[in-house]
């Protein structure tokens, strides 16, 4: 999505902090936190314990893969989202899958709860919940880049999930096709907009860049290390309903290409530049035609 929850090429966060400084002290309930939260980690223990149980035991639509979990965090108020400690974005996330699959009801997460002489507060507000849950119904209806508009709709325990067709990539299964670009291919990243989960980043998009790898289908093998992101097509995933696997490629852009060329360090040497490197699925790019010198 777009604004706070993706920062990437975004300025004024100051200088990265040294990896290797020590953690401060969490003396302040308001921050700044330390990595990992110790008041969070039986919490986290907890949100993935129950997400092992009960979201990977189900199929899709009532699971919770990556992408639809992601999606939960980028649909919360901006503010509410830069002010909340890591492990609270999560929480969130889970707290609205529940409610969203029938497993908790709207008052459960809106209310406080008091357990002993001790009072929490709610999950999620009343009105942050319902932004969450607008956002949500107008990414149903929206084109997703290779797959379009929804065809048809689809509801399961209450809930309306779009439903995408494609003649090109099939649902866990190899595309019949072969893949439209290889090694070497000068391609655009398309430009997008979108309500729902993507990983398609502003900062390459309307980017030229050249084709450097091609990964194949991006399908999770057990028990293996693969350098890239693997798992279905997000745009789609996200949505809850469908897992299209799609070709997925690393893409070489210039740095000046995308800062434009007077913010870029050119480093030594004659002719030195420096490179971005992206992977992106099929569906965010397309072909242009080959690099022309200039007269």
């Amino acid at each position: 999505m777009e604004g706070p929850h993706n920062t990437h090429a975004w300025s004024g966060y100051d200088a990265i902090p040294d990896k290797q400084q020590p953690e401060p002290i969490n003396n302040n309930p308001l921050g700044p936190y330390p990595w990992p939260e110790p008041e969070w980690e039986a919490p986290l223990h907890s949100i993935f314990a129950f997400t092992s149980v009960v979201f990977e035991a189900a199929t899709q639509p009532l699971n919770n893969n990556l992408d639809m979990a992601r999606w939960g965090r980028e649909t919360m108020q901006p503010r509410n989202y830069s002010n909340s400690p890591y492990f609270e974005l999560w929480l969130r996330s889970v707290s609205r899958y529940l409610q969203r699959s029938g497993k908790a009801t709207k008052q459960e997460l809106i209310q406080p709860r008091t357990s002993g002489s001790t009072t929490y507060p709610p999950i999620i507000d009343e009105e942050s919940l319902n932004r969450a849950i607008a956002i949500e119904n107008n990414a149903k209806k929206e084109a997703v880049p290779g797959f379009g508009l929804p065809v048809r709709e689809e509801t399961h325990s209450g809930q309306t999930y779009p439903v995408y067709a494609s003649t090109e990539y099939q649902v866990n299964t190899p595309p019949a096709v072969a893949p439209k670009f290889k090694v070497g291919d000068r391609v655009r990243a398309i430009l997008l907009r979108s309500d729902g989960h993507s990983r398609h980043y502003p900062l390459y998009r309307n980017k030229i860049g050249t084709v450097v790898a091609y990964y194949g289908l991006a399908k999770p093998i057990q028990g293996t290390f693969q350098p890239y992101y693997q798992g279905a097509y997000p745009d789609v995933n996200c949505k809850g309903l469908q897992g299209f696997l799609v070709p997925l490629y690393g893409v070489r852009f210039e740095s000046s290409a995308v800062w434009g060329p007077q913010y870029v360090e050119r480093g030594t040497g004659v002719g030195s530049r420096t490179m971005l490197y992206a992977d992106m699925w099929e569906p965010y790019l397309r072909r242009i035609g080959p690099l022309v010198a200039d007269s």
